[in-house]
C-alpha cells in the first residue's frame, strides 16, 4: 500500500490540519472569524503536506460537534505543465484538441467535495487506548462514513460506502475520467503497521448495481497491450469485489481475491488469484487471472471484431470466453491471453475463496468491523 497517492493521504493531511488550529481558535475568536482564519490556515497545511503539488480551496467551514471541524466545497486541483492537451479533463466530459497520444495522456487530478468532516473520538480512544477519530464524507449523491484507530503495535482504518448513486456522485469521474452510473456500497477494514505502509490485515466487501461505465475515447491502460483504448458505454451490470489479507502463509501479507465477478447486459467478467504485497504498490507482485464475455450484438455495435481478433485475445479464446493472465510486478505487469483462464477458477483455485460466483450468502468467515462507522454526522 503506497501512501504517496495523494488520494490516500488526503483524509489524514485534512484531520492533522483540523487538529493544530481548532483549540486555540475556539478560545481566541469569535465564530465568524475562526471560519475565516481556520479555512486558509487549513489550504496552507495541506498544500504543504502535499508538496506544492496541488492547489487546495475551501469554500466554507463549519465545526462537527465540539471536537471537530467540517469542511464544504473542498477542491484539490494538481499542478501540471501547461503542455497536457486534454483541457477538457474528467469535470468538463470534453475532450482536448490535441494528438491522441496527448489527449489520452492521464489528466491533472481535480476534484471536489461536497463536505468534509473529521473529529476525534474520545470514548472510543480511551477504549482503545490509542487515538481514534471519526469522519465523514458528504458526494452529493451518498455518503462515506468511517473511522481511524491508531493504537499498540497498529493502526485500523474502518470505511463504510452507504448506497452511492454514481450518477449524481462527480468524485470517481474527476478521478477516472469516465463517466459512471448506477449504484456502489460495501464496507472495508484494513490494518496496517505502525510505523511503515504494509497492510498487516482487513477485508474488503462492495458491491455494485446497474454499474455503466462510458463512453470515453481514449484511455491509457498500462497492463494492456493495446496501451490506448476507447470505452464505448458498457453495461457491467451487478458486480461484486471481496478481498481478504493472507497472513498465515509466511513472509508477507497477501491480498486474495476471494469473489471478482460481474455479469451485465454487455459484459461479464470474472477474476481470481492474489497479490504479494511490498512496501509499495508497484513493487507488489500479481498471480491474477481473468476472463472476459461480451454479447454479441455489443461486439457489432461497437465494431470490437478487430480488436478481439488481436494476439493475445485470440491465444485466451475458448468458446465465448477470453482469458487472461495478469503476472510480475504491477508497475510493470505482464499481460497474457491464456486459455486455461477462460475456463475459469479450478476447484483448488476456488477452494480458498468465500463462495461460488454468483452466490450472494455471505462470508462467514469475515469478521464484524470493529469500529462500526456512524451512519449521521454524530455520536461518538
Amino acid at each position: 500500500m503506497n501512501f504517496d497517492n495523494p488520494l490516500i493521504r488526503i483524509g489524514g493531511y485534512v484531520l492533522f490540519a483540523f487538529s493544530i488550529f481548532l483549540v486555540a481558535l475556539l478560545v481566541t475568536f469569535p465564530d465568524s472569524k475562526v471560519k475565516q482564519i481556520a479555512a486558509v490556515q487549513i489550504e496552507a497545511q495541506l498544500e504543504k503536506n502535499m508538496k506544492k503539488n496541488f492547489d487546495v480551496t475551501v469554500g466554507d467551514v463549519d465545526f462537527w460537534w465540539l471536537l471537530g471541524v467540517e469542511l464544504e466545497n473542498l477542491q484539490i486541483k494538481e499542478k501540471r505543465p501547461s503542455t497536457t492537451t486534454d483541457s477538457g479533463g474528467a469535470d468538463s466530459g470534453e475532450e482536448g484538441s490535441g494528438s491522441s497520444q496527448d489527449a489520452a495522456r492521464s489528466f491533472p487530478l481535480n476534484i471536489t467535495i461536497p463536505s468534509v468532516a473529521a473529529r476525534l473520538a474520545p470514548i472510543d480512544s480511551a477504549l482503545n487506548l490509542g487515538l481514534a477519530a471519526k469522519f465523514y464524507l458528504g458526494l452529493g449523491g451518498g455518503s462515506v462514513t468511517g473511522s481511524y484507530v491508531r493504537a499498540s503495535n497498529r493502526q485500523t482504518i474502518y470505511v463504510s460506502l452507504n448506497e452511492i448513486a454514481l450518477k449524481q456522485t462527480r468524485l470517481l469521474q474527476q478521478f477516472a475520467g469516465l463517466p459512471f452510473f448506477g449504484t456502489l456500497r460495501g464496507d472495508m477494514e484494513l490494518e496496517f503497521a505502525l510505523n511503515k505502509p504494509l497492510l498487516m490485515g482487513g477485508y474488503v466487501d462492495l458491491a455494485t448495481d446497474k454499474l455503466t461505465i462510458g463512453p470515453k475515447k481514449e484511455v491509457k491502460i498500462e497492463a494492456l497491450p493495446l496501451g490506448y483504448v476507447e470505452i464505448p458505454r458498457t453495461n457491467i451490470g451487478n458486480m461484486n469485489f471481496e478481498l481478504g489479507v493472507d497472513t498465515e502463509t509466511g513472509g508477507r501479507p497477501k491480498l486474495v481475491v476471494e469473489r471478482f465477478d460481474s455479469e451485465g447486459r454487455d459484459l461479464q467478467t470474472q477474476v481470481w488469484g492474489s497479490i504479494q504485497l511490498a512496501n509499495s504498490i508497484g513493487m507488489a507482485e500479481a498471480e491474477l487471472q481473468m476472463r472476459i464475455r461480451l454479447n454479441p450484438e455489443f461486439i457489432r455495435k461497437n465494431e470490437l471484431s478487430p480488436v478481439l481478433r488481436m494476439k493475445e485475445f485470440q491465444n485466451g479464446k475458448k468458446g465465448d470466453w477470453y482469458g487472461f493472465v495478469v503476472l510480475g510486478r504491477l508497475n510493470r505487469p505482464n499481460f497474457k491471453g491464456a486459455q486455461r483462464a477462460a475456463d475459469g477458477p479450478s476447484d483448488a483455485e476456488q477452494q480458498g475463496s468465500k463462495q461460488q460466483p454468483g452466490s450472494n450468502q455471505p462470508n462467514p468467515n469475515r469478521p464484524s468491523p470493529k469500529q462500526p462507522a456512524p451512519k449521521q454526522k454524530g455520536g461518538n
